[in-house]
């Protein structure tokens, strides 16, 4: 287990590229949840693989324009991966753009479930009006585009600023059939239509 861990650590490559293939490698489905115990010792050696990429490939203050660091970073994405389901990220192209920075879209597959209304929108549940909209959601699998900015500094040779911008309007108007339906989805929702924790809830955890 060892020997896999430390390999797929060094195939991290400090180019722009690299990185960016690497980060859709290992975080193809999504961020590996903490094992408290050494039942699932896979899972608790790619959770320590998807640490080190981050602390090897981007700087101490790398941002994504709304935290800081990638331990924020990370912590954000896992609750991301607990809130969306089965996520299944496929890269679709990565390109250069302006000097030191590499653009890259994806899709991500994922699944809305009774965990996803609970931890995200936690309004839609127990409200009669909104019990309809939840029975709509729960079970759906849906695809939502992604563009990816990966702000790279020659001199380290690791990302300064990773910005991620998500569609998950488009396939919930398609599931919908409405933008009200949707608007009501992110009214007082955990998580913004950008994909990232809303303010109101970061300031309750810090």
């Amino acid at each position: 287990m060892q020997k896999q861990v430390t390999s797929l650590y060094l195939s991290v490559n400090s180019t722009a590229l690299g990185i960016a293939v690497e980060y859709f490698r290992l975080f193809r489905f999504g961020v590996r949840q903490d094992v408290p115990t050494s039942e699932d010792m896979l899972g608790k050696a790619e959770a320590m693989v998807q640490r080190s990429f981050l602390k090897t490939a981007m700087a101490a203050d790398v941002t994504d324009g709304t935290v800081v660091g990638a331990s924020a970073l990370l912590a954000s994405w896992k609750f991301m991966s607990q809130c969306l389901e089965n996520v299944d990220m496929l890269p679709i192209r990565i390109e250069n753009g302006p000097e030191g920075v590499l653009n890259a879209t994806a899709k991500c597959n994922f699944t809305i479930t009774e965990k996803t209304l609970s931890l995200a929108f936690p309004h839609l549940i127990g409200d009669g009006t909104a019990d309809v909209l939840a029975e709509k959601l729960v079970g759906k699998k849906l695809t939502m585009d992604g563009t990816y900015q990966f702000k790279y500094d020659e001199q380290s040779g690791r990302i300064t600023c990773f910005q991620v911008t998500p569609d998950i309007v488009t396939p919930l108007l398609r599931l919908l059939g409405n933008l009200e339906d949707v608007a009501r989805m992110f009214d007082n929702a955990v998580i913004t239509p950008e994909c990232k924790m809303a303010t109101s809830r970061m300031a309750s955890c810090s």
